[in-house]
This record gives C-alpha cells, sequence and structure tokens, in this order.
C-alpha cells in the first residue's frame, strides 16, 4: 500500500513542553488510526501539524502531491456557528462546484440523517451532536484522500455513536 502521509524524526513544542519527541510515523492508503491521550498530550496538535496548520520544531512531513486532506475540527470555528447548515458544509467546495455540487451536499446531508428542514437551520439551532456531523459533512463533501478526525465521538449520544452510516462520495 501507498503511504498518504509520512511523519519522520518530528519534533513539536509548545510553551517549553516538549509534545513529541522525533516522531516517525506512516499512514498508508487504507489505514484507519486512532490516537489516545490525556488532555494536552498533543493528540490535536498532532493533527494540527498533519493539517499543515501547525509548523514541527524538527523533521520532516511528506505528502503525495496534489493529496486531499480533510479534517473534522472537535469544535464548530466561530465563523461557521453563523451559518446555516447547508451554506457551512456548501462553503468549502471551491466556489465554481458551489454552483454546480450543491445535489453532493444534499445528498451528503440526508446520509448523515439530517432532515431538509434541518438544511436551513443555523448551526447555532444544532446540538452537540449534530455540530460533530456537520463538521464530518464539511470533511466529507471534499472528498479527500486523507480523513483527520479530531475527537469525533464528542457530544454523540450512545444511540449515533452505535448507529453506522456508509457515507460515499466517490
Amino acid at each position: 500500500m501507498r503511504a498518504v502521509l509520512h511523519l519522520a524524526h518530528l519534533t513539536f513544542s509548545r510553551r517549553n513542553q516538549r509534545l513529541f519527541d522525533h516522531l516517525n510515523l506512516t499512514i498508508r492508503h487504507g489505514d484507519r488510526i486512532g490516537l489516545g491521550g490525556h488532555n494536552g498530550s498533543g493528540k490535536s496538535t498532532l493533527v494540527a501539524v498533519m493539517m499543515g496548520a501547525e509548523q514541527p520544531d524538527q523533521g520532516e512531513i511528506w505528502l503525495p502531491r496534489g493529496l486531499r486532506r480533510g479534517v473534522v475540527e472537535q469544535f464548530v470555528p466561530p465563523l461557521v456557528l453563523g451559518q446555516t447548515l447547508e451554506q457551512a458544509v456548501l462553503e468549502v467546495l471551491p466556489g465554481e462546484q458551489r454552483r454546480t455540487d450543491l445535489y453532493r451536499v444534499h445528498t451528503l446531508l440526508e446520509r448523515l440523517r439530517f432532515r431538509p428542514e434541518q438544511w436551513r437551520l443555523g448551526l447555532d439551532a444544532l446540538s452537540g451532536g449534530e455540530h460533530n456531523l456537520a463538521l464530518l459533512a464539511r470533511a466529507l463533501v471534499a472528498a479527500p484522500d486523507l480523513l483527520l478526525m479530531d475527537e469525533p465521538g464528542n457530544h454523540m449520544d450512545v444511540v449515533a455513536l452505535a448507529s453506522p452510516v456508509k457515507v460515499s462520495l466517490h
């Protein structure tokens, strides 16, 4: 299997605390990997480094050219909270695709069990678990090659966590 992300000898510190030291990690196409650790141990920071939002102190990050990365954030970004569910998902698509791919947004929202009447609700009117599903939709609509999820089970009830949802846009 080909690698979609390779971290070599990555070192990252924040406020004089080393979060990881000479970390090596390879993620291959088809891998499903979970990270566990205490609060403040660097899991979210590692996701940010893999997304390119944070730069390591040392080490190398290798990604294939053209790799599409998607991230499911831990919290809804404040600027997104004022948008409708439909707008929040649609905005991550490039400008031209926003006009042509609205059906993809609707199909994805249906597969994530959102009802059509929820599509025009503001995200601030949705529950915490629905926020997580909205963030998942924002990540999936762009059909990423690599999907990174930061605490995807937060605010999800037991029924939602146990209910399988098959989502494929390919």
